[in-house]
C-alpha cells in the first residue's frame, strides 16, 4: 500500500501533516512500475511504452493509435464512449485494448470493461499522446514516471497503520472510544444522538431501508492479499522494479522449492488479486497457484526457498466504477 505526497483534500492533508510533521516520519520513494507482458517488462503505462514490444506489435499499436486519434478530429462531441472498453478503442486503438488495457483492467477491477463507466478515470488512465509514442517507438526509448503518484511517502515507522495510530494518538482522548465497544449501531439525526456497539454496515445499522436501497447498485469486488517470503537477497534481474502489473495469463505451472525457516537475508513479494462473481478465485489453490505465478515471470525461481507465507481476504477491495455507481451516489450523498 502506498501512501500518496498529497491528496485532493485540505484538511486530510492537514492532519496527516499534523500527525507526522517531520522529514524523518517519511520515506519519499519514486513509483517505478513496470507491466508483464509476453516475457518483458514493459514500463507503466504500457499505452506510452509501446517501444519496448517487438517491432511487428509496435507497427500494429501505432497504426491502431493513428486510427484512433484521426477518428477523434471528426468524431461529434455528443458521440460518447458508451463504457471504459469503447473509450479505450477510442483513445488506445483496438490493439493495445486489446493485448493490454482489457485485460489488465479486468484483473485490476474483477469486472468487465464493457460494464464500466467511461467518465470515472480522470488522471488514472493515461491518455496516449500519439507524438510521444511514435517518436519513443523510433528512438527506443522509453517513457515512465506518470500519473499523480509517480512520487509518494511511506512512514518509516510501523506501515501505513501507524499512520492512523499517530492521527488517533492527536485525538482529545477523553473523547475516543475504540474497540468493540465504540462501534456505532445507530445514528438518530433528529436528536443527534449516536448508540455504540459492534457493527457490520453502516447503513443497517441507521436503520435507514432507504439508505439501504440507494447504495445497493454500489458494486466492489473482494482482494485478497498473497505474501511471499524468500530466503536470499533480491535478485538483481529485478532491478528497480517494485510496483509491477500483470495483464497476460501464465500458462506454465512449475512446482516450487519449500524450505524450512534458515538464517536471512530475506526478501518478499506482495501481491493483489481482486475476486468477484465476474472473475473466480479458488481459494483452496490461491497460494500455490500465486507462487508458481511468480516463478513464471521469473521473479523468484524454483530453487529459491519459500519460508513465509500470508494469505488474507478482505471482503471490501477497491470500489468499482460500473454504470450504476455515479447514479447511485448521485442520490445517496445528497440524502446524507
Amino acid at each position: 500500500m502506498l501512501m500518496a505526497t498529497s491528496s485532493s483534500y485540505k484538511y486530510f492533508d492537514d492532519v496527516i501533516k499534523e500527525a507526522l510533521p517531520k522529514p524523518d516520519d517519511w520515506y519519499e520513494h519514486q513509483r517505478i512500475s513496470y507491466v508483464h507482458y509476453q516475457g518483458l517488462w514493459v514500463p507503466h503505462p504500457f499505452q506510452n511504452n509501446i517501444a519496448v514490444l517487438p517491432k511487428e506489435e509496435q507497427a500494429r499499436c501505432q497504426i491502431d493509435l493513428i486510427d484512433a486519434t484521426l477518428a477523434a478530429y471528426v468524431r461529434s462531441p455528443p458521440d460518447k464512449p458508451a463504457n471504459f472498453d469503447e473509450w479505450n478503442v477510442c483513445n488506445v486503438g483496438g490493439k493495445l485494448n486489446e493485448i493490454f488495457m482489457r485485460p489488465y483492467n479486468f484483473k485490476v477491477w474483477a469486472v468487465p470493461t464493457t460494464k464500466m463507466s467511461s467518465t470515472w478515470f480522470g488522471e488514472r488512465v493515461a491518455a496516449p499522446d500519439v507524438k510521444l509514442v511514435t517518436t519513443n517507438a523510433i528512438l527506443n526509448k522509453a517513457t515512465g514516471g506518470w500519473g499523480p503518484n509517480a512520487t509518494f511517502r511511506f512512514p518509516t515507522r510501523e506501515g501505513t497503520g501507524g499512520i492512523w495510530i499517530t492521527v488517533a494518538n492527536i485525538l482529545d482522548q477523553s473523547k475516543t472510544r475504540f474497540g468493540e465497544h465504540g462501534a456505532v449501531t445507530k445514528v438518530d439525526a433528529d436528536s443527534k444522538t449516536t448508540h455504540l456497539k459492534d457493527v457490520d454496515q453502516l447503513a443497517e445499522s441507521l436503520g435507514d431501508t432507504n439508505l439501504e436501497k440507494l447504495l445497493d447498485p454500489l458494486y466492489h469486488p473482494s482482494t485478497n492479499a498473497v505474501s511471499v517470503g524468500i530466503r536470499g537477497k533480491r535478485p538483481e534481474r529485478i532491478g528497480d522494479k517494485f510496483w509491477l502489473r500483470f495483464c497476460d495469463v501464465l500458462a506454465t505451472i512449475v512446482k516450487p522449492a519449500r524450505s524450512e525457516p534458515m538464517s536471512g537475508p530475506y526478501w518478499s513479494i506482495m501481491l493483489e488479486i481482486p475476486e468477484s462473481p465476474h472473475k473466480a478465485v479458488t481459494q483452496e489453490a490461491l497460494l500455490e497457484e500465486s507462487i508458481q505465478s511468480l516463478i513464471n515471470t521469473d521473479l523468484p525461481r524454483p530453487e529459491d526457498g519459500v519460508v513465509s507465507t500470508y494469505v488474507r481476504q478482505f471482503d471490501h477491495g477497491y470500489p468499482t466504477p460500473t454504470f450504476e455507481r455515479d447514479g447511485a451516489l448521485s442520490e445517496a450523498l445528497p440524502y446524507l
